[in-house]
């Protein structure tokens, strides 16, 4: 949880339309995420002998799935949103860590963030497509209409300059 979190967050904050933002935020979608995916963590099979690649897609494709269904449902008039939670998933790694722990985790979250925030818009729109939803070169340059050279190129660059500012560990998209 500690290491995807921030990255689903930020699929989440991209792939969520503004229209829908203002009756579910991207923290809903994670949870919704991971209360969905938590159950059946046991039966991922390994991916090249590394179970973190088989969750990861798993965790993608719901963040992209229930992204879709909030945006589907608003524009079909249907109520979104009004759900809460008495705890966020996320507290539950808070009960296990120091503060230590959670003052870097909330400060690489951050770091992220900004660094999204950073990018151009078809910059981030390729690294969400590749980087976080694991999808192939092929696919990433069908969807945002741009050469498969074009779209390993813009890749490669906002992989750079993430990793320019951010450890390691959050932009190992690869």
């Amino acid at each position: 949880m500690q290491r995807f979190s921030p990255i689903l967050h930020q699929q989440a904050q991209h792939r969520l339309a503004r229209s829908v933002r203002r009756f579910v935020g991207p923290e809903d979608v994670l949870n919704d995420a991971w209360a969905s995916v938590l159950p059946r963590i046991g039966g991922l099979r390994e991916t090249n002998a590394n179970v973190s690649v088989a969750l990861l897609k798993y965790l993608t494709t719901v963040v992209l799935n229930r992204c879709n269904e909030l945006s589907r449902r608003y524009a079909l008039g249907e109520q979104i949103g009004g759900g809460t939670y008495d705890v966020t998933l996320g507290d539950l790694t808070i009960d296990t860590t120091g503060v230590v722990s959670r003052a870097m985790r909330n400060e690489a979250a951050e770091e992220l963030a900004a660094g999204f925030d950073r990018l151009e818009e078809a910059d981030r729109e390729v690294l969400v497509l590749r980087g976080i939803e694991q999808r192939s070169l092929e696919e990433v340059a069908r969807l945002t209409g741009c050469s498969e050279n074009t779209v390993s190129q813009r890749y490669r660059r906002a992989c750079g300059k993430l990793g320019d500012r951010l450890p390691r560990s959050l932009v190992a998209f690869d």
